[in-house]
């Protein structure tokens, strides 16, 4: 069975929210993000490594229309300029509220190193 050899953590600014008017320019701010899964995914890995966007708050709080032309436009730039498996449509999604809390409550333990 594969296990997970290597993990990595990073964050953007601002959020996919702030360009609730340019969803185009939503997904190219995800290139930094890809790109250094590029750098620490073995070339040979790439087409078989699921990448996954998880949206939060700030995506939540836009309206429908908004939030799913950026999700859209965010699959669509994953699937034709990267070379990594993009899933079902839970792979490109808005992360339900209590998820998130799980989340920020993991990743505080991390760096608190609880």
């Amino acid at each position: 069975m594969p296990s997970l050899e290597y993990e990595t953590f990073k964050m953007i600014n601002p959020g996919l929210s702030s360009f609730a008017r340019d969803p185009t320019a939503a997904a190219a701010s995800l290139d930094s993000l890809l790109d250094e899964a590029k750098r620490v995914v073995p070339e040979d890995m790439w087409n078989c490594s699921p990448v996954e966007v998880k949206a939060t708050a700030g995506l939540r709080l836009l309206g429908a229309k908004e939030s799913e032309a950026i999700l859209d436009e965010v699959r669509n730039r994953l699937e034709t300029n990267y070379p990594f498996v993009v899933g079902n449509e839970r792979s490109v999604e808005i992360m339900d509220g209590k998820d998130e809390g799980m989340s920020h409550s993991a990743h505080g333990n991390d760096f608190a190193d609880v």
